[in-house]
């Protein structure tokens, strides 16, 4: 499939669906921070051993499955857990890269950048089902799936 071909197919999709796409990247952001929230509080439990962080790890997966459900309306297989873990990965690959940027290291700091950004547009792509999993092995530029995505979110266009 062309990029022309993708942008027409966003297009029709926006059209026909009528989703509040900003809202959308906004909730996956969010979930992405409540799956971190369960990793620091599993890691503190483990220093710690006190009970109440295995009780807010509960408290926070509740959360964090709620919304899940809102982003992920319903999954084919395994689209569940894979959306759950490609977010994580955007959002610890985003870490990595602060703290190297923060200690200088700028082009290694982008290459982290740029791969959370690649499994953001990833999940987007699964989650309108804008592309299938056939169509991965087809995307040989490696920015032809950011650009789709930057066609159907586009958080500044109020």
């Amino acid at each position: 499939m062309s990029l022309d071909e993708l942008i027409e197919k966003i297009r029709e999709f926006k059209e026909k669906e009528k989703i509040n796409f900003e809202a959308q990247e906004d909730l996956a952001v969010a979930i992405m921070h409540l799956i971190s929230l369960e990793e620091h509080f599993y890691f503190t439990y483990e220093k710690t051993k006190k009970e109440e962080y295995l009780d807010l790890i509960e408290k926070v997966r509740n959360i964090r499955k709620d919304a899940m459900t809102k982003i992920i309306k319903e999954p084919e297989g395994e689209l569940w857990c894979c959306s759950k873990h490609i977010l994580g990965a955007v959002y610890r690959f985003f870490e990595v890269g602060e703290k190297l940027f923060s200690e200088g290291k700028k082009d290694e700091a982008k290459s982290f950048y740029e791969s959370a950004y690649e499994l953001f547009n990833l999940f987007f792509g699964l989650k309108f089902n804008i592309i299938k999993i056939e169509d991965i092995k087809e995307i040989k530029e490696k920015n032809k799936l950011q650009q789709v995505i930057e066609k159907l979110i586009d958080c500044c266009n109020e």
